[in-house]
């Protein structure tokens, strides 16, 4: 008796962890950052007279809230070790919606010459969820985009 009630347990554990698979997820709570478009082209040469232009595809997870908002920006690599950086309202969009697609255009010149911008230039687009009406967290990120001067 024992025995084959000890069986019918171990059954019914195997049972349920199965419905746990991970073969039955999907990537539908992952937030996501696209570049759709980008010009100047990863690895042109650029100089302070140029405008890097993007239009972005964006997708926020239905499990991350913000009482403030998310948004999109662009960060340059500084000549500091693991910080990127940028200035300027033209590196922001505020996202009003979830999932889209927005463009995002920033100047060179605004930038070109200061003192923390690491040359040759390389940034990133950030996916951010805003904590405070100045703060924010990265949610995800563009893979790295370098340039030659």
């Amino acid at each position: 008796m024992r025995v084959t009630v000890f069986m019918l347990i171990t059954v019914a554990l195997l049972f349920i962890s199965c419905n746990d698979s991970t073969t039955d997820s999907t990537n539908e709570t992952e937030s996501t950052i696209e570049i759709r478009d980008l010009s100047p082209e990863p690895g042109s040469v650029v100089s302070s007279q140029d405008t890097i232009k993007a239009v972005l595809k964006y997708s926020i997870a239905e499990d991350i809230h913000s009482d403030f908002g998310f948004s999109i920006s662009i960060k340059f690599v500084s000549t500091t070790a693991g910080r990127t950086f940028s200035i300027n309202s033209n590196a922001v969009i505020k996202l009003t919606e979830r999932d889209g697609e927005v463009p995002l255009q920033y100047p060179l010149e605004l930038i070109w010459n200061h003192s923390d911008l690491k040359h040759p230039i390389s940034c990133y687009f950030y996916l951010h969820k805003q904590t405070s009406d100045t703060s924010s967290t990265v949610i995800t990120k563009t893979e790295e985009i370098s340039y030659m001067e």
